[in-house]
């Protein structure tokens, strides 16, 4: 999990950011760790269900869907995302397209091979551009829908051929030239080519722009396997990062930075320049789930109050394998506070260590992401947790991203405690008889 060194540019922006951002009283925003602009679902106490954009205002809450409705924070009983649809329902959906809207011209099949492909079919894409095809073989978009290349000598290739041959010209190291050929990819019908391509640039230089660009529509629509808790109690704001330090990283897009704040929304006491002023210095941080830890990061010095530290990998943190392909990180953490060594099995809300200012920080805060594919950051969903409401009522959140600008609370872990040690009461026993036994032979 090596992260690349800052530039003094970007040291700066996130130096200035930090400083500002976490410093400051923000309002719940609509921005979140997921680039999808996803209508919420609030479910009233008497239970009607509203879905829609939130504005959150100082005395209600508005809900922007079919049209604007405002809503007394006392009447919402909760809020969740809506639910993903899995790959096997989203397969139905695209049947159901074509015997209830039968397409009848190639205008129709590239309707259905568009929104196919917007929601990652990308085989049926193409089947639907096969059978646009049919009905006008001259059209150029269902060829390339269907994974066709024109080539000036050949005529019309297969993509797989075409994508071969530009790779062979590249120079090693080349990530630009990659980049465009994942560009390539993606308008010939590979988008699975193009999204490898940009993980392997981005595992190598994780600040590369056009890597970001274009995997970020892939990303976006990644679906969790692991279920998860939010890895810290009580209250806490997701800082609105408005410089988008987060969006400039392969392994951070998704991320969220977590400071603790009292009842006022302040995250520190007086004048907020010293470590311990900060109510999130010190504060226990735990495992979103179950896993294996597979890399621990400590010893680094905590870094006064406005400064950042010269390098992003001189940060204490735990890193977790969940299974399926996912981590969590737990970035800035204390010095000597981490609480689990590397390869130790963990349980989800097991404390790992204590909310510091390593690394690329300028106050004390938790930085957390979950990854996937080797390092790709990735969007995430918490189980259960509360939203506090600009006039301090507490709305329940289910399944849902937490967003930049909520002032969030979450619940004290329940750990299952570890099983008790082995009874040896009955080896013993035995030892005994057979000392017994021998002292009987010996009359």
């Amino acid at each position: 999990m090596k992260r690349p060194l800052l530039d003094s540019r970007l040291r700066a922006a996130i130096a200035a950011s930090l400083a500002l951002v976490l410093c400051a009283s923000t309002t719940p925003s609509e921005a979140t760790n997921t680039g999808r602009k996803i209508k919420l679902e609030v479910t009233l106490h008497g239970g009607k269900v509203l879905k829609g954009r939130l504005e959150w205002k100082k005395t209600h809450l508005l809900v922007r869907g079919g049209r604007k409705q405002k809503i007394n924070y006392r009447d919402v009983s909760s809020i969740r995302a809506p639910a993903l649809e899995t790959e096997e329902e989203l397969l139905k959906a695209f049947e159901a397209r074509k015997t209830q809207r039968p397409p009848t011209d190639a205008k129709a099949w590239l309707r259905l091979a568009r929104w196919a492909r917007g929601e990652g079919l990308y085989d049926e894409a193409a089947a639907a551009c096969e059978e646009a095809l049919k009905l006008e073989p001259d059209n150029v978009q269902a060829r390339h829908g269907a994974g066709q290349v024109e080539d000036a000598e050949k005529g019309w290739i297969s993509v797989t051929a075409a994508l071969a041959a530009r790779r062979t010209k590249l120079e090693p190291g080349d990530h630009d030239g990659q980049i465009e050929l994942a560009r390539f990819a993606r308008k010939h019908g590979a988008e699975s080519y193009a999204f490898d391509i940009c993980v392997q640039v981005l595992l190598q230089d994780a600040f590369h722009e056009g890597a970001l660009r274009v995997i970020r529509p892939e990303t976006d629509r990644y679906r969790q396997r692991t279920k998860l808790r939010l890895p810290i109690a009580g209250r806490w704001e997701i800082s609105a990062d408005r410089t988008r330090h987060h969006a400039k990283k392969g392994y951070a897009v998704y991320a969220v930075d977590l400071t603790k704040v009292d009842e006022k929304r302040k995250h520190f006491r007086g004048r907020g320049k010293k470590l311990v002023d900060h109510f999130a210095w010190g504060e226990p941080f735990y495992a979103v789930a179950d896993g294996t830890v597979v890399e621990v990061r400590e010893g680094f010095p905590d870094n006064p109050i406005g400064k950042i530290g010269d390098k992003a990998e001189k940060h204490n943190g735990v890193a977790i394998d969940h299974g399926h392909g996912e981590m969590s990180w737990y970035v800035h953490a204390k010095k000597g506070s981490v609480k689990v060594k590397l390869g130790q099995k963990v349980k989800r809300g097991q404390l790992l260590g204590e909310v510091g200012n390593s690394g690329g920080s300028a106050i004390p805060h938790l930085h957390f992401t979950l990854v996937s594919f080797r390092g790709i950051s990735v969007p995430w969903r918490c189980e259960s947790f509360e939203v506090m409401a600009p006039d301090g009522t507490p709305i329940r959140a289910t399944d849902t991203w937490p967003r930049e600008g909520w002032v969030i609370r979450g619940s004290e872990p329940k750990v299952a405690p570890d099983p008790p040690p082995a009874d040896d009461d009955d080896d013993d026993d035995d030892d005994d008889d057979e000392d017994k036994d021998e002292d009987e032979d010996d009359e």
